[in-house]
């Protein structure tokens, strides 16, 4: 990214500190996929009779979760009154653990079953908790979860991954070039909404994880490092050069919102700089390697959608410990570990 962004900070040891940090993250994210013993499954029966538990249980917490507060906003009023309805911390990280992992797997798990009504159940508890979170992700959430599905259903694996990726980017980039040719009235009507759908999936989705990189390449360049004191048990026992979380960090020193970064960019720049962020990322790679052996035994399909939350945030937008302890990343690899094998001709037309 240091070709084409500005920053005060050698952009040559930041290319080759995130080329480094990437090979070696992939090596045991890619290539260590021993399966968990057999043991740790559930039967059929177990499994069927505890997602049904866990899809009552989110409907629950959600509506737990709503007598603390209810906004019915739109998507660009959202950021500025999420975060006015102070729940507890620990209905906080349950309901991230619902939304970025349960939720997303009962989808996966009911539709691979051809339990329709259950999977539009999930879908639907998804898209209940946006006036709870106001949190964007969540209603992209709702659609991303079905497309997937279908695609991953439709592909092999790789090829699923490729396309799930260019249907996405394609619309915006034919928009980019709408708006910038004058085709298109950037303030009128039409063009506000393209801007809209520019934004959200372009930029955001795609383009902020490398403004992160940039930025956080800068910033730590000039200040402390964290030495991982953004995890909250971290900061407890040693301190912090800083009083809140990055992302507040990040908002106050460059005015482009709350900007958390990925892995690469927390755990790795921000954490121990760009001479050992390459070992963090290592590291990294084998706890989510972990996830591989959860998932050893489940059809693709499954495994692309339901981590269609918890693993592109941990990888993009939120740090590792992040992903972990508050996305339900642990909890996700817990639901994989337990679930009994599943059929390929059960998904087949």
């Amino acid at each position: 990214q240091s070709y084409f962004m500005p920053g005060d900070y050698d952009h040559v040891l930041a290319r080759w500190s995130a080329a480094a940090s990437l090979l070696l993250f992939l090596l045991p994210a890619l290539f260590q996929t021993r399966p968990l013993p057999r043991a740790l499954t559930l039967s059929p029966r177990a499994m069927n009779r505890l997602m049904l538990a866990l899809l009552v249980l989110s409907a629950g917490v959600l509506a737990l979760s709503a007598t603390y507060g209810v906004a019915l906003v739109g998507l660009r009023d959202s950021e500025q009154l999420r975060g006015v309805a102070q729940r507890p911390a620990v209905l906080n990280y349950i309901i991230g653990w619902l939304i970025g992992a349960v939720l997303p797997f009962a989808f996966a798990y009911f539709a691979w079953h051809r339990r329709y009504g259950l999977a539009a159940a999930a879908i639907a508890l998804i898209w209940c908790s946006y006036p709870v979170l106001l949190n964007k992700s969540v209603v992209f959430g709702g659609l991303l979860l079905p497309y997937l599905f279908v695609l991953f259903r439709l592909f092999e694996p790789k090829r699923a991954s490729v396309v799930a990726l260019l249907i996405l980017m394609i619309p915006g980039i034919a928009i980019y070039y709408l708006l910038d040719f004058g085709w298109i009235e950037s303030e009128g009507t039409l063009g506000l909404s393209l801007r809209f759908v520019f934004g959200s999936i372009n930029v955001r989705m795609f383009g902020y994880p490398t403004f992160a990189m940039n930025n956080y390449s800068e910033f730590f360049a000039h200040h402390p490092l964290t030495h991982f004191c953004q995890i909250g048990v971290i900061r407890a026992v040693y301190g912090c050069p800083y009083p809140f979380q990055l992302g507040a960090v990040m908002a106050d020193a460059y005015h482009m919102g709350s900007m958390n970064g990925s892995l690469f960019a927390t755990e790795g720049i921000a954490s121990v700089g760009p001479y050992w962020a390459p070992l963090s990322a290592l590291v990294c790679g084998l706890i989510l390697s972990l996830g591989n052996s959860a998932s050893a035994r489940l059809p693709a399909p499954v495994v692309a959608v339901s981590a269609g939350f918890a693993v592109q945030q941990s990888l993009l937008n939120v740090p590792l410990s992040v992903s972990l302890l508050s996305n339900g990343l642990v909890v996700l690899w817990l639901l994989w570990a337990i679930t009994p094998p599943m059929e390929e001709d059960k998904s087949r037309a």
